[in-house]
């Protein structure tokens, strides 16, 4: 004789199922609720104030959604909606940093968009935030998963003396790169097991033909041997280019000692 299933077996367990799907999308919530809570409770408060930003797709942030290497994870920034304007700022920030406001980007009469490498040490959210000559502010935000990038041990590179500026000009794109190691002052000395002092670039300014192109604003989440790359041409131009560090070092690059 065959048994007969109880028909609240199959209820039992369709209950059961929709409680655990319920409960999964409860706390895939709360995750993101948390991922997006720094923002939200503080940062963009303590950053801008009462500040009025909306929400824009023509701020762009490209990033990895899974960073390979946190101490330098390759970004680009751009504001695809304003063109070309006297004045343009670009505010990257990276919200559960350490120090979450990363860099500041200032584009007089250039493109605004640049590409740079940063630290990432945590799982967060990016924020641009674009600011135009009006002063209007709109922003976007990207999620990315890394870990560990303020205090990953440095690299040792030898090829170039500290502190030299290299600017590569190649098809209308202009490349700075400054040999420097950007110290967090949350790296340990692998030898000695000591903490290593922040010692970062932290303004760097580009004129071509005398006038002031491009300015960079920034603190430890620029990633070692500091690189930006924008869509100016400035080949057969003249170009200075001044950058300054925490300690008070400054660095220079002049095209003309350079040809």
């Amino acid at each position: 004789m065959s048994k007969r299933r109880d028909p609240d077996h199959f209820a039992r367990w369709f209950l059961y199922i929709t409680m655990a799907i319920f409960a999964a999308i409860v706390l895939l919530a709360a995750q993101v609720y948390s991922k997006t809570s720094t923002w939200d409770d503080w940062l963009k408060e303590d950053t801008f104030g009462n500040d009025f930003l909306y929400y824009d797709q023509s701020v762009q942030i490209q990033a990895p959604y899974r960073a390979i290497d946190p101490a330098g994870v390759g970004l680009t920034l751009r504001d695809s909606g304003i063109g070309i304007q006297h004045f343009t700022k670009l505010t990257l920030i990276i919200d559960d940093n350490p120090t979450p406001c990363c860099a500041e980007f200032e584009f007089h009469n250039i493109e605004p968009f640049v590409m740079t490498n940063v630290r990432v040490n945590a799982y967060t959210y990016l924020t641009l935030v674009s600011e135009d000559s009006n002063g209007n502010k709109r922003y976007n935000k990207q999620f990315i998963k890394a870990a560990g990038g303020c205090s990953a041990p440095p690299v040792t590179t030898t090829d170039k003396p500290f502190g030299t500026i290299n600017l590569i000009q190649t098809q209308g794109w202009t490349k700075i790169k400054i040999w420097h190691p950007n110290y967090s002052g949350m790296q340990f000395n692998q030898l000695t097991r000591t903490e290593i002092p922040a010692e970062y670039i932290e303004n760097v300014k580009m004129w071509v033909d005398g006038n002031l192109a491009w300015e960079y604003n920034g603190t430890i989440g620029i990633a070692q041997d500091v690189f930006f790359m924008m869509p100016i041409n400035t080949h057969n131009r003249n170009v200075y280019i001044e950058a300054n560090d925490n300690l008070g070092n400054m660095f220079k690059y002049d095209s003309y000692s350079n040809r």
